[in-house]
């Protein structure tokens, strides 16, 4: 997400009170209109990827199991599995430890990296009074005397926020699905669906950003959505911006 410091722009925005009356309401509007944005639900901005296996009845899977193949992090692991399971189980699955049809699986991967944000350059309404000029004297003979006035005027002045550097999280489920009746029987694993779904955000929970990537992946099962794999999602996550 990109931090914006607005101590230059509280300066400059006080440097001209005096001359703001005017373009107030103007101001007030912007300020309301920026909370009501921020006040919205946040979103989670994805990228998901399905590959079915063009010559495996996927429509005709009903009876799954799930299985753990990670070492490092078999509690993180657990928990993603069992989301996937109940998600699965709510989609009409059956959670079939005796007799699954198709194993599941599933690898994760949370990582940070740094990204320079620029500065970037606001503009704040500037409201810059008409003046008003006296003048008399003679004009040959005659004398004459009156009062000249030009209108305000409301421009815009480029103020420059700070940029700097900010830390990030790429976050990446990636779910595998097994037809149990062929395990062994080859060298390769046989895979009969994949598919991942990652994210970049704030957050380097991937607990929390885990139930969206995982429903969107398992809308692309067991045939593909069709909808583009650059997608946004609804986020219960306080700073989470895609």
């Amino acid at each position: 997400m990109k931090r914006k410091s607005l101590s230059l722009l509280q300066w400059t925005m006080e440097r001209n009170l005096v001359l703001l009356w005017g373009s107030l309401g103007l101001l007030c509007c912007n300020i309301l209109v920026l909370g009501c944005a921020s006040a919205q639900t946040p979103q989670v901005l994805m990228n998901v990827r399905a590959y079915p296996d063009p010559e495996y009845d996927l429509a005709g899977l009903k009876r799954f199991d799930i299985v753990q193949i990670d070492s490092l992090n078999p509690l993180l692991e657990k928990q993603l599995l069992f989301l996937v399971s109940d998600s699965l189980v709510g989609r009409g699955y059956i959670h079939d430890k005796a007799q699954p049809e198709f194993l599941v699986a599933l690898s994760q991967y949370c990582g940070r990296f740094s990204e320079y944000v620029p500065p970037q350059i606001v503009y704040v309404p500037v409201y810059s009074p008409g003046t008003t000029t006296n003048y008399s004297g003679y004009f040959g003979n005659t004398y004459v005397s009156g009062q000249s006035k030009t209108s305000g005027i409301l421009s815009s002045v480029p103020v420059t926020t700070g940029g700097g550097t900010i830390t990030q999280f790429y976050r990446s489920i990636t779910l595998f699905f097994v037809d149990r009746s062929k395990l062994g029987k080859s060298e390769s694993l046989p895979q009969v669906w994949t598919g991942t779904a990652d994210s970049e955000g704030s957050t380097s929970d991937i607990l929390l950003i885990a139930p969206y990537l995982v429903s969107q992946l398992l809308g692309e099962f067991p045939t593909r959505s069709g909808l583009p794999s650059e997608r946004v999602a609804k986020s219960l996550i306080g700073q989470e911006k895609k």
